[in-house]
């Protein structure tokens, strides 16, 4: 790292703690500090809540994988793109989450099932997440340590201190700072920022990968692989262990059946202006990604370039000489996750370093602020505040949660300090998640979906499922040889989990539930939730609903938005099915698939990320100037932290001659409203 690599890495930093300062000003009540006041866009949503879902443990992870199975693994993961679509497109779960107007999920658990499995769930959630997260703040400050070349001890006195965790505490006390001032309106306003910067260095750093690498070296690096172990070729990748095809099957029904389920990011759930802009949110999140995912894709080809080609052998001599040192000191797992960083840290030139050191400690902020803000928030509304008798004053509830976000800190840098990693981080998230994960799906779907959804099926989903999880953790530990993975296990615990849930509520069902009060519909409307504009008097087609998630809520852009991200993926898609059915009858050879891989990886995500990279700058900057007014002049309830009172929230108003403390539970059915998902369209009679 050159000196102005230093510079450049430092600089922007310091802007965003100078906007870190200003914003904090404007969290007034708990509702803004657990939810930004629910006055977010989406464009401010979908760039925020992005940027911390990536993190920089979640690019480490990627490089883990790519470095083991390249491009092909990616071919099967275009399997998951209509069940993505569909996601976005019908606002799955969120768009009615939104409508509970609960702060955290485990605050719709109590208003759907039970006050003591909101704190079962609560402490549940916070023990996943708070172990899940242990080693987040130790694989970011490993990585600077060996991507900035750092001693990897400092002598003060007579003490010898490691220098990862120096940068353990560095790195959370910054986190903390973006946190404990303003919560979430905070976190979400300085994630953006950094969001923003991130967009462009994105594409910066893909445009020095390409100039350095030539896509013959790139090709001929990666083609020299085992027969059955190709890192390009799909139908030639079998034999790739962990990252299979099977990996991605599993994937994508954990994606659907976990979807809002694991709460790293709970503040953002909640945090849209209303039920829409978070439908709206999720659907231009469909096209974010492209400048993000285009750097990483080159950074990975361009590592297994650096590290096998002939062109580069002195220079990656060097990185292997690094890579047996961290492999001496601190096993080879380690080594495999640092791989790709080392590699990185060799071939960047200065400047670009730099630049890329920055997305990286971008990365790293905006994930730990995040899911300090979160796991503490969880503690707090799911755990302490059920349990009381007598609700917090305000300012007493916000110092309980800057205290539990505080020690959410301490906890992460000591677990980080002694904890050994012997695994891959996605095969570590996917057993630690499991914990939660694998009862909370089939919970949190049905709760918001089935009226017929009971507090009994939700406790033995939860034990089945969290059950298996655990012991997918313990098997391979006592049981020598056993042949089942964490994403496997993980797996097993969902299905088992759906199974209980959906048998023991028929079973335990008395009466359907009023969905209507818990999600604000009809009479229970809530005037601050509704659209901006005016719903358009013309009736939808069916097939615009089923297709495109039309609602009457969407305006002529917002059609044209859904319209062209379905078109993109479905095209994509219809390519994927058509290259597939060719291979099957008539396979490609290597260069085929490179081919193929040049266009769909590299030059298709450059054209596409530098037009919305634009876009999503420039809506926002808009959405951002419209937080900022809403913030100034909207009131705050008090009673609006989170509080359930006989199966609502206390903030919640009453429907005409109805009383406030009146149970949800009735005869009434759930009506169709924007955000379900399509009925079918009626008979014709034909």
């Amino acid at each position: 790292m050159t000196t102005i690599d230093w510079i450049i890495l430092l600089l922007p930093l310091v802007l965003v703690l100078c906007v870190a300062a200003r914003i904090r000003r404007y969290t007034r009540s708990v509702a803004d500090f657990l939810a930004a006041g629910r006055s977010a866009g989406r464009y401010l949503v979908s760039v925020a809540d992005g940027m911390a879902a990536m993190g920089l443990i979640t690019a480490i992870g990627p490089f883990e994988i790519f470095y083991q199975a390249g491009t092909a693994i990616h071919w099967w993961s275009q399997l998951a793109a209509p069940v993505g679509l569909l996601i976005a497109l019908f606002g799955f779960v969120i768009y009615r989450f939104r409508e509970t107007r609960a702060l955290t999920m485990a605050q719709f658990f109590e208003i759907r099932y039970s006050r003591r499995l909101r704190i079962f769930m609560g402490m549940l959630a916070f023990v996943a997440g708070l172990v899940n997260y242990g080693i987040f703040p130790i694989v970011s400050a490993r990585f600077f340590v060996y991507f900035c070349g750092l001693p990897t001890e400092l002598t003060i006195g007579e003490i010898a201190i490691p220098t990862v965790a120096l940068l353990m505490a560095l790195f959370l006390a910054i986190a903390l700072y973006f946190v404990l001032g303003g919560g979430q309106l905070q976190v979400m306003v300085t994630d953006f920022v950094q969001g923003l910067i991130c967009g462009v260095l994105f594409i910066v750093v893909a445009a020095a990968v390409l100039y350095i690498f030539t896509f013959d070296q790139m090709f001929e690096s990666v083609s020299a692989r085992p027969a059955g172990q190709s890192l390009i070729n799909p139908f030639d990748a079998w034999q790739v262990a962990d990252f299979n095809i099977w990996y991605v099957l599993i994937g994508i029904f954990s994606s659907v059946y976990t979807y809002m389920s694991w709460q790293g990011n709970q503040g953002y759930n909640a945090s849209a202006l209303n039920a829409h802009e978070a439908k709206m949110g999720r659907i231009i999140g469909g096209w974010r990604g492209f400048a993000q995912g285009l750097m990483f894709t080159l950074l990975g080809l361009a590592a297994i370039t650096f590290m096998h080609h002939p062109d580069f052998a002195a220079s990656a001599a060097a990185a292997q000489q690094k890579l047996t040192a961290i492999g001496a000191g601190e096993g080879e797992q380690i080594v495999k996750q640092m791989t790709v960083p080392v590699a990185i840290s060799e071939f960047l030139p200065w400047g670009i370093k730099g630049c890329f050191a920055l997305i990286m400690l971008c990365l790293m902020i905006t994930t730990d602020s995040t899911y300090l803000h979160s796991w503490g928030s969880i503690f707090v509304q799911d755990v302490v505040m059920p349990l009381r008798k007598t609700p917090l004053e305000p300012k007493h509830h916000l110092r309980l949660l800057r205290w539990t976000i505080t020690g959410v800190a301490v906890f992460a840098l000591v677990f980080g300090l002694v904890f050994p990693q012997t695994d891959y981080v996605f095969m570590f998230f996917n057993i630690t998640g499991a914990i939660f994960l694998g009862g909370s799906g089939a919970v949190i779907i049905g709760g918001l979906y089935w009226s017929r959804a009971t507090t009994a099926g939700a406790w033995s989903a939860m034990i089945v499922g969290s059950s298996l999880a655990v012991t997918g953790i313990l098997l391979p530990i006592f049981v020598d040889g056993w042949p089942l993975n964490g994403t496997v296990m993980m797996f097993i615990s969902m299905v088992c989990a759906i199974a209980v849930f959906v048998v023991v509520s028929l079973a335990t069902s008395r009466q359907p539930f009023n969905m209507q009060r818990m999600l604000h519909r009809g009479p229970y409307k809530i005037a601050e939730d509704q659209t901006e504009r005016p719903l358009e008097d013309r009736p939808l087609a069916n097939w615009k609903r089923l297709l495109l998630g039309y609602d009457e809520n969407f305006t002529r852009g917002d059609r044209f938005l859904s319209a062209a991200l379905f078109a993109w993926t479905m095209t994509l898609f219809g390519a994927f099915v058509v290259i597939t059915i060719i291979n099957l009858i008539s396979p490609w050879s290597d260069r085929a698939w490179w081919r193929w891989v040049v266009f769909n990886n590299i030059w298709l995500p450059i054209v596409v990320g530098v037009v919305t990279t634009v876009w999503f700058t420039i809506g926002g900057i808009r959405d951002l100037r419209r937080l900022l007014q809403r913030l100034r002049t909207q009131p705050r309830d008090a009673m609006d932290d989170g509080t359930v009172v006989a199966d609502h929230n206390a903030d919640d108003q009453p429907p005409s001659g109805a009383r406030a403390s009146q149970p949800i539970r009735s005869e009434e059915e759930p009506t169709d409203a924007p955000g379900d998902l399509p009925a079918p369209a009626p008979s014709t009679g034909l």
